[in-house]
């Protein structure tokens, strides 16, 4: 069976804020987060945001929940990078006191509002504390040197604000 771990449209977590879009700017999960949300109007709390094209947070997340409470046990994107041209990644982040085995962890883009999706199975582990960096292979070399893998045109990593980022973890 499929558990559906975190969902999130960049743009609408965005919409409260005074631009309107997650569109080239980059996203970083506030530190104070244990999970993720799929409520929208929580979700857009959750988040600091910052001028295209930063990529300093990329691969460094922390939080203040690392394997504090079971609340703090599941795997959640910790930052999303949508700068100019190509400049695009997204971090997932395990909070938890544990190694984890993302053998059955899948990302999936739902792009344009559903009218296509790309999806990517995880692979090896992720220790407590740590980040599994995602991101094009036409990115700037910062961002890829940090990348755990880095992938061509389609991908996850080819999206844009109104496009919906997707963490399972299942077989169904």
């Amino acid at each position: 069976m499929k558990k559906w771990y975190f969902c999130t449209n960049f743009m609408a977590m965005t919409q409260s804020s005074s631009d309107d879009s997650s569109q080239n700017i980059t996203l970083v999960r506030k530190g104070t987060v244990q999970m993720g949300s799929k409520d929208w109007t929580v979700g857009a709390t959750e988040w600091d945001s910052y001028p295209v094209n930063t990529y300093s947070n990329f691969g460094s997340h922390t939080s203040t929940c690392l394997g504090t409470s079971a609340s703090c046990s599941e795997l959640f994107f910790s930052e999303y990078i949508e700068g100019s041209s190509n400049n695009k990644g997204f971090e997932i982040y395990n909070p938890s006191g544990s190694t984890v085995n993302l053998s059955g962890y899948t990302v999936y883009l739902s792009g344009n509002g559903g009218s296509f999706t790309n999806s990517f199975t995880l692979f090896g582990s992720l220790a407590s504390g740590d980040v599994f960096k995602v991101t094009t292979d036409q990115a700037d070399v910062t961002i890829q040197s940090q990348a755990d893998t880095a992938f061509g045109f389609p991908s996850v990593a080819h999206f844009n604000g109104d496009d919906a980022l997707i963490l399972f973890n299942g077989t169904d």
